[in-house]
């Protein structure tokens, strides 16, 4: 609200009074000014009462004070002061009186002097004795206008200045002389000097409803205060109506009008809730001011040419409240609380203090000025002093109600700091008796305290949920905590726990157990996690290793972290859901060189045995951690130390990360360290996530590093999720970042309920359905059930008439393992069967019969496969066998075997060196003839030997393996028939060397010959004798570099030094005692001669193939470190050899000359 002068773009002074100079704009009390000034023409006192903010003084400076002007009266406005200090009634009268006349330009003339007698004279000799005219010399009579009259009773505090001015103004309405007057005028003899028979003069005042009983009661016996009262009532619907039209012409349209007179009605408690018709509603006056006034300077503030319907709705309805609450806290609260306390009367009426009074306490003048003009407070000059007093009658109760919620508050606050003072005092009289025991308590808290610290530090378990799960330095970190909401969406989340918080003294401890587990919190193997060897999506006859370790792999649902005595991790168990060890991945050494750490593993299964896989025979990992911890390259070994593929073919991974650990980018490498093209078609993947960890963007990209399509065809994949991390919509584009097809569609959208994928709807490019082209055997969606625990139970597509085209359905057993799946697919408009398998297993676990089962539709055939296991009380497999439909043994091939046989035995042989013996048989129950019998060694679960055999039981090869005292291999040797060291495919002996300092990577590998000499180990076409696999660097045997560019070049070697083919010709052997590594250097007429052309020996074996010939071969006898030739006949038939390029080493070399040249000195 803004102190403004009225206008008419400002036509309302809110709670302030319109006063003389705003008659222009107030509208509505016509009638009421009418019956006024009708009254003050006949009678010489009127009294006009009414209730606190019906308008009284609005009416009197506004309306009556314009209107007796018409008349012959000029309006003399006094607001009387009843301060102590305040001068006497006849001053405050007479000075308003005579400055009114002459504001008016009246002449006043004096008709007689006044009583010298009296001190001070009465007002009825003043206004006797004066007599107003205008310029035009026409008499006037003045009318005294006594505005809010209740403060004689409310602030004068004396009855005694009640009954003085109750006279005084009642002798003027009686127009009688005064008492004291005549008595004075008897005793001297003397005559008024004027006429007193006509009363020049009337008297106005205004006086509050609720002050009737009192003024009755002290204008007893004076008639003229009895009579001319006139009942001023609060606003009629159609008054109001009037005003706001009238007065607001040009800022409201009659439609606002209405509602902000709708707004006003509803603001009391008249109308309880009914509809009344507008001339029967009740409008208070003061509030239609300040409500009309509220929403004008909201206007201007907006710059609008109208008050609109929403701002009168957007205003609400407590408008005298907030307004007063709202100007009050504009201020400081201790010049509200002084001008609650000083404006208020204890019993609650307006009083006026004098502004130096208020300034003398320290009021601030800006606060003052700010409420005058927000006209909360009103100022006017009293006797030339400024008053100040709140505006109106109707503020009385708001700030009345604000003091006494404020005074109750201090003696609350009083009373509450009483309380302490005396809780206080209680307790300094006990302190001497309970000191001890304070002291005991306070020494038990203190234990209890600390005990309790130290056990939810370092023993209670801890266990938090995560949407997803990184490593940092081989531990557990969750990503993304989620409340139990979230948990109970989400088709997988990660509880991580650990046994208490910190390891001693506050070092962090990480997390030592994991758990997958569904929406309703029980344990799940359907989850994203793999091991280093396999991925979520690997087919179980192609990267994994074996269909065994692949179903185990799919049980694992928990993992457990063994810490070593530095706190590295030292294994990693992953556990099924009974909590049997699936495998164990060992961290078997750890190396920190200041700028990386790395780590090798390997896995192992729950009784200590190698957990083989993958079929390239990966087995062992290197993983070298970046500075933040997390996994930058991660290199695959066979189980000799030799680099190896890993399951995408590549040798090793390259990862970086985001700084919340998710993979930002992986590429795969070759043997030696650069990017290569894997078996999914790509070198490496991009992904971008969202704040949640949830995958947004993933890209393909070749060896630069630039997109690139898989063998799918696509090379971008972006991500939708909804709010609890489920993805919702997955859409494919290829390197050109155009839309494509792959797999039938474009773009995936998914439903879940509880977090279970139950819905999946597939889309082309341009946005159909796959299954609308009818021409294409293409599904619309898929539609999916679950039983409680998350397994899936039924899995259907449907086209696009919801025809069910395929349907796949499944049990498990309690461990939640497939037991039974079943396959069916629309063939000729019936769902027909395709394939069924299943299983039983014993109270071990362990599968003991599967049936496979395939339909064929055309015939209406089915073909029945049965595979039965047996097992030990270990646990150990000892047979698998495989029978048809009717229980009759068939023939098995495995994808990768070579030969098809029955029945495969395992025996076990244990001790200090078990042995595990490998058996096929076929269905005569008899060893497959040409399939290798493999017994395998183990000491202290390390397998030693590696040992073949033909069917017969003839050994036909063998590796050995020697560890050193960290269980590390330490050689690796291929022996012969004879039990001798002998060439196989790449080297004779490899001998692994380790560094002093601990860092267990394989860091040398070096060849030997069959003496234990520095040999050579070949690769393709070249050789080399030793291979730093740090530095990537190859060695000759003098110790020279070979060539840098990653190319091996030969040192030295005999080409087409052939050897008997051991397993065709095993016979010969027992006959003729030729053995296992001799050197052919003689057949028939060809002789072996260095630098001679093989081209010649290649004829001989044609010519001689089925004649009697003669061969000699070189023979090495290692007691004398020396070769002797040794010839041998042939019988017809018998030409079949094996030819092998082999690098030799100088003394090796020598060797052969020596032998070559002691012949030749025989001869």
């Amino acid at each position: 609200m803004i102190n403004q002068e009225l206008s008419a773009i400002r036509p309302w002074p809110g709670l302030a009074s319109y006063t003389v100079h705003d008659g222009a704009l107030f509208h509505g009390r016509d009638a009421e000014i009418q019956e006024i000034v009708e009254r003050l023409s006949n009678a010489t006192f009127v009294c006009l009462y009414g209730p606190s903010g019906v308008g009284k003084s609005s009416i009197l400076q506004a309306g009556v004070g314009t209107a007796v002007r018409e008349t012959d009266g000029f309006p003399v406005f006094i607001r009387l002061n009843h301060s102590q200090e305040a001068s006497s009634l006849y001053v405050q009268v007479s000075q308003a009186l005579l400055t009114a006349a002459r504001e008016a330009g009246l002449d006043t003339e004096v008709l007689a002097p006044a009583f010298d007698f009296f001190p001070e004279e009465t007002l009825w000799e003043l206004l006797h004795r004066h007599v107003f005219w205008t310029s035009r010399n026409y008499q006037v009579r003045p009318i005294l206008i006594f505005d809010q009259f209740e403060e004689l009773f409310t602030l004068s505090g004396s009855t005694e200045k009640i009954r003085f001015c109750i006279q005084e103004l009642g002798d003027l309405a009686e127009n009688a002389p005064p008492q004291k007057l005549q008595s004075k005028l008897r005793e001297t003899g003397t005559c008024l000097s004027y006429a007193s028979e006509k009363a020049d003069y009337r008297i106005l005042i205004t006086l509050r409803e609720d002050f009737l009983a009192q003024f009755e009661m002290a204008t007893q016996g004076i008639p003229a205060f009895r009579r001319n009262r006139i009942a001023l009532r609060p606003l009629s619907g159609t008054q109001a109506l009037n005003i706001v039209k009238k007065s607001g012409d040009a800022i409201v349209d009659a439609e606002t009008a209405e509602v902000i007179v709708d707004a006003v009605t509803s603001m009391g408690e008249e109308l309880k809730g009914m509809i009344l018709p507008l001339e029967e509603r009740i409008v208070e006056p003061s509030l239609l001011s300040l409500l009309c006034c509220e929403l004008n300077e909201q206007r201007i503030a907006a710059g609008t040419e109208r008050i609109t319907v929403d701002q009168v709705k957007k205003q609400g309805k407590d408008i005298l409240r907030n307004f007063y609450h709202s100007s009050m806290s504009s201020v400081s609260s201790a010049t509200a609380e002084f001008l609650e306390d000083r404006l208020l009367t204890e019993s609650g009426y307006r009083n006026a203090v004098a502004l130096e009074d208020l300034s003398a306490a320290g009021i601030p003048r800006s606060e003052l000025d700010y409420l005058v003009n927000q006209r909360l407070l009103h100022m006017e000059e009293r006797q030339g002093l400024p008053w100040v007093e709140f505006s109106h009658d109707i503020l009385t109760k708001v700030a009345m109600d604000s003091r006494n919620e404020r005074r109750s508050k201090k003696t609350l606050e009083k009373e509450r700091q009483n309380l302490l003072l005396l809780e206080k005092e209680r307790h300094r009289q006990k302190k001497r008796m309970l000191i001890l025991q304070v002291v005991l308590i306070a020494v038990l808290a203190l234990m209890v305290g600390i005990s309790w610290t130290v056990y939810d530090f370092y023993f209670r378990v801890h266990r938090d949920n995560f949407a997803y799960v990184v490593k940092r330095n081989g531990f557990f970190e969750g990503r993304g905590a989620l409340s139990q909401d979230q948990m109970r969406h989400r088709w997988v989340h990660y509880e991580l726990s650990r046994r208490g918080r910190y390891v001693f003294p506050f070092k962090a401890k990480p997390y030592e157990k994991m758990r997958a587990l569904d929406p309703d919190g029980n344990l799940t193997v359907n989850h994203g996690i793999r091991t280093y060897l396999t991925s979520s999506w690997d087919e179980k006859d192609s990267a994994t290793y074996n269909r065994d370790n692949w179903k185990k792999l799919k049980t694992v649902c928990q993992w457990r972290l063994v810490t070593d005595a530095n706190g590295l991790p030292a294994s990693e168990q992953g556990l099924d859901k009974k909590g049997s060890v699936i495998f164990n991945f060992v961290y078997v050494s750890h190396a920190d060189s200041g700028s990386f750490r790395t780590a090798i593993c390997r896995y192992f299964d729950g009784y200590g045995l190698p957990f083989l896989q993958t079929r390239s025979g990966a087995e062992i990992l290197r993983i070298t951690y970046g500075k933040n911890g997390y996994e930058q390259l991660i290199e695959t070994f066979d189980h000799a130390g030799n680099p190896c593929p890993n399951q995408w073919g590549s040798y090793a991974l390259s990862s970086k990360y985001n700084a919340q650990g998710f993979e930002t980018e992986e590429m795969s490498l070759n043997a030696f360290g650069e990017p290569m093209i894997d078996s999914a078609g790509n070198c490496g993947q991009r992904i971008t996530y969202d704040d949640k960890g949830n995958v947004l963007r993933w890209e393909s990209l070749d060896t630069q590093k630039q997109l690139r399509n898989v063998k799918d065809g696509f090379a971008i994949v972006k991500w939708r999720y909804d709010p609890y991390g489920n993805q919702i919509e997955a859409r494919y584009y290829d390197k050109d970042t155009n839309a494509i097809v792959t797999d039938g569609s474009h773009k995936t959208t998914c439903r879940y309920e509880k977090g279970r994928n139950v819905e999946v709807h597939f889309f082309l490019a341009d946005g159909k359905s796959p299954a609308d082209d009818s021409s294409k055997d293409f599904w619309g969606h898929v539609l999916s059930r679950f039983d409680s625990k998350g397994n899936l139970l039924q899995r259907e597509w449907l086209d696009a008439k919801g025809r069910i085209r395929s349907r796949l359905q499944y049990t498990y057993d309690t461990a939640d393992i497939v037991t039974w799946e079943l396959n069916e697919d629309l063939k000729q408009g019936q769902l027909r069967r395709t394939y069924e398998y299943k299983v039983w297993r014993n109270a071990a676990d362990k599968d003991t019969l599967t049936s496979w089962m395939n339909y064929d539709s055309a015939s209406a055939q089915q073909s029945v496969t049965l595979e039965h296991q047996s097992w030990d009380a270990a646990g150990n497999e000892i047979e698998r066998s495989w029978f048809n439909g009717k229980k009759q043994p068939i023939l098995h091939q495995e994808a990768s075997d070579e030969i098809s046989y029955h029945r495969m035995e395992i025996r076990i042989e244990p001790g200090d060196t078990a042995t595990w013996t490998t058996t096929y048989y076929g269905l005569d129950e008899k060893p497959v003839k040409g399939a290798e019998i493999q017994v395998q060694k183990k000491a202290d679960s390390l397998v030693v030997e590696k040992q073949f055999f033909t069917d017969s039981l003839v050994f036909l090869r063998g590796w050995q393996w020697a560890y050193d005292e960290h269980r590390r291999i330490h050689s690796e040797t291929m022996v012969g028939v004879s039990g001798k060291p002998i060439w196989g495919k790449n080297y004779q002996t490899i001998e692994t060397a380790y560094p002093l300092e601990g860092d267990f990577s394989y860091v040398m590998y070096a060849g030997l010959t069959e003496l234990g000499e520095p040999g050579l180990i070949k690769e393709d076409t070249n050789a080399y004798h030793l291979w730093n696999k740090v530095e990537s660097t190859y060695y000759a045997l003098d110790g020279q570099k070979l060539d840098t560019n990653g190319k091996v070049a030969y040192y030295k070697s005999l080409s087409f030094v052939v050897q008997l083919n051991l397993l065709k010709y095993r016979c010969i052997e027992d006959s003729l005692g030729i053995e296992d590594g001799d050197i052919l250097v003689a057949y028939g007429d060809w002789k072996y001669k260095p630098g001679s052309d093989f081209r010649p020996l290649e004829f001989a074996w044609e010519k001689l193939k089925n004649s009697s010939k003669s061969i000699v071969v070189a023979r090495l006898v290692p007691s004398e470190k020396r070769m002797i030739l040794k010839k041998f006949e042939l019988p017809p038939g018998l030409s079949g050899l094996r030819r092998r390029s082999i690098p030799y080493t100088p003394q090796q070399y020598k060797r052969l000359m020596d032998a070559l040249d002691g012949e030749k000195k025989k001869n």
